[in-house]
């Protein structure tokens, strides 16, 4: 009987599916459909390993260096040094994170998307930049793995907004979007809320500021 390469004979074929229609899947006949199965694999494994590693390796063909001068456009808005927020969020650690605030995966081809076709508010770069600047932006960008910094105490500002804003304000809400008219708010009352300064002094007052200038981590 001719067989073709990498093929039972076909009276084996046959058998095994006469097995499985009956339902007596033999010993054998697993064990045939095993070695066939593994073949396969043996096969077809290699080439989806180096897809995969081809695919996660993307980043690297950017040059980190030239993307670091490139992100001077996007320091305005980003900072990369601490967790403080400016126009938008930080991005010290940026792929040292598990999630985008988009709630998408922090990864190569979600930040690349955000970067190409802008993310609320954030404008799209897709034109501003050469297909091989955005590879070195991204090379710049993962980077980017610090890990979270530790949150700090409990400061005398949030004692002062815990006391006299908490009851309509989060603070989650206000801070690190402060505007410079809030602190004259914040002194004569605004909205039905009590003018502070009369409870609070001019140095508290400024220490409530502060404390809204600075993000909520």
């Amino acid at each position: 009987m001719t067989r073709r390469a990498g093929h039972a004979p076909f009276s084996t074929q046959a058998a095994e599916r006469g097995h499985i229609e009956n339902g007596n899947f033999s010993a054998a006949a697993a064990r045939s459909v095993s070695v066939r199965a593994l073949k396969f694999l043996e096969r077809r494994v290699p080439s989806l390993l180096f897809l995969t590693l081809l695919a996660s390796c993307a980043h690297a063909q950017g040059d980190a260096e030239k993307g670091k001068a490139l992100f001077q456009t996007c320091a305005g808005c980003h900072n990369v040094t601490t967790e403080a927020r400016k126009m938008g969020p930080s991005l010290r650690n940026l792929f040292g994170r598990v999630t985008l605030r988009s709630g998408k995966h922090a990864d190569d081809e979600n930040v690349r998307a955000i970067v190409l076709d802008g993310y609320n508010g954030m404008p799209s770069f897709r034109y501003s930049f050469k297909p091989e600047e955005i590879d070195d932006l991204m090379a710049y960008l993962h980077t980017l793995t610090a890990k979270p910094e530790p949150a700090p105490p409990a400061s005398e500002g949030a004692a002062y907004f815990k006391v006299w804003c908490a009851r309509c304000h989060k603070p989650e809400d206000l801070r690190g979007r402060y505007q410079p008219d809030w602190l004259p708010l914040i002194a004569n009352g605004h909205s039905g809320a009590p003018p502070l300064k009369d409870w609070l002094d001019a140095e508290a007052r400024q220490t409530l500021a502060t404390y809204l200038k600075t993000a909520d981590h």
